[in-house]
């Protein structure tokens, strides 16, 4: 298969670390939430729901 949009991956040299990291860290988070709400039974989900928009407003008001 040909490469047709001339797009390339980016080099090593060329890459910033921490951008890398912190994809990382928003990867593992998802990772972590889905196996949160994945284990949980179909009913329990709303609640997980709330206790997340609950966190959130939390936070934002601090």
């Amino acid at each position: 298969m040909e490469n047709t949009t001339g797009t390339k991956p980016t080099k090593k040299e060329k890459r910033i670390d921490i951008f890398d990291v912190h994809l990382g860290f928003a990867i593992f988070g998802i990772f972590v939430v889905n196996i949160v709400i994945m284990n949980s039974t179909f009913l329990d989900q709303y609640e997980i729901a709330n206790l997340w928009r609950k966190w959130f407003k939390k936070m934002r008001n601090h």
